[in-house]
């Protein structure tokens, strides 16, 4: 049976708008995860990523770590990771330190989310190099290396095309060992795929049932190319998940989530190219089980209605008993 997690608001898709004021903001944030942590979910995620998206607005988004850190120090039992970092928005060996803090301040809960990167407008936003896909992908594979690297040894020198280090320290280590999960996420086939088979623990990617499936063929094939064993590396999924009574009702829920500005229909369609489950309780469970048949180790779910956390509630009392 795979494990569940919770994908937590920060503002990024204006899922916080219809909140007023930024300490509300927060609390709604901070809600959610101890929420989450009560009704027994086993991780909660969180975007990094500066401001929102898809329209580009003066909404709250709160940064990634600077939120997992409070996070970690209101909870006691639920893992805390992101979904996933920019490995552009910052130095590896600078994203190692934070890490390893961040590990020992959860008490050894952290999952490190790691991608190449792609929204555009916001690294022209806050003045980051956008290189090409083939760059950016041969900087998150130096990155995997260093983060391995500082996580572990005492000293550090490192020579890439990219990133350079000479001697560098990191303490404290991760209490986790030898070093928390390195979750890869992404499905690009040829490079980031194996990127994954080489360097990653977990692996995430946003896709409807068939592409996922498909897209795990490749990873094994990668897997075998490289002499990794493919269920060393923790699949999951991040899911939009609504849970009504009546079909009629999806849109009421999926309502809370956006803004006036935001069609409802368009929110929808988003969800349903995601592989979105809508349904009864019933019906969501039945859904779920092509993918605990797959092997899924965890299974992310995007609730839409951050204020009421109802959707939430519904799965762990509901859903989740009957699987």
């Amino acid at each position: 049976m795979p494990r569940f997690g919770v994908s937590i608001p920060n503002g990024w898709l204006l899922e916080l708008s219809k909140v007023d004021g930024a300490a509300q903001k927060w609390a709604t944030t901070r809600a959610n995860v101890l929420a989450a942590e009560a009704h027994g979910f086993d991780s909660a995620w969180i975007v990094d990523h500066f401001h929102t998206f898809p329209l580009k607005t003066v909404e709250a988004t709160f940064e990634a770590f600077t939120t997992l850190t409070a996070l970690a120090a209101a909870t006691k039992t639920i893992r805390l990771g992101q979904m996933v970092t920019c490995n552009s928005y910052r130095n590896p060996a600078h994203l190692a330190k934070i890490t390893a803090c961040l590990d020992v301040i959860s008490g050894g809960r952290l999952d490190v989310g790691i991608g190449a990167g792609w929204y555009s407008e916001e690294y022209d936003a806050y003045g980051y190099e956008f290189p090409p896909i083939a760059t950016r992908l041969r900087m998150l594979k130096e990155a995997c290396q260093i983060l391995k690297r500082l996580w572990t040894e005492e000293r550090v020198t490192f020579s890439g095309q990219h990133y350079q280090l000479k001697d560098a320290i990191c303490e404290p280590k991760p209490l986790q060992k030898p070093h928390p999960p390195l979750l890869i996420g992404g499905s690009g086939e040829k490079v980031l795929l194996r990127h994954v088979a080489r360097y990653a623990n977990a692996w995430n990617a946003n896709l409807p049932f068939d592409e996922y499936q498909r897209k795990l063929g490749i990873l094994r094939q990668h897997c075998k190319e490289v002499g990794r064993n493919p269920d060393e590396i923790e699949l999951t999924v991040s899911l939009p998940i609504v849970i009504v009574d009546d079909h009629r009702d999806i849109n009421a829920v999926l309502s809370e989530r956006v803004p006036k500005t935001i069609p409802v229909e368009m929110l929808r369609k988003t969800y349903e190219q995601r592989g979105a489950i809508f349904g009864t309780p019933a019906e969501v469970a039945e859904r779920l089980q092509p993918w605990i048949k797959l092997g899924l180790g965890t299974i992310i779910c995007a609730f839409a209605d951050p204020v009421s956390r109802k959707q939430m509630e519904r799965f762990a009392k509901e859903v989740r008993p009957t699987l």
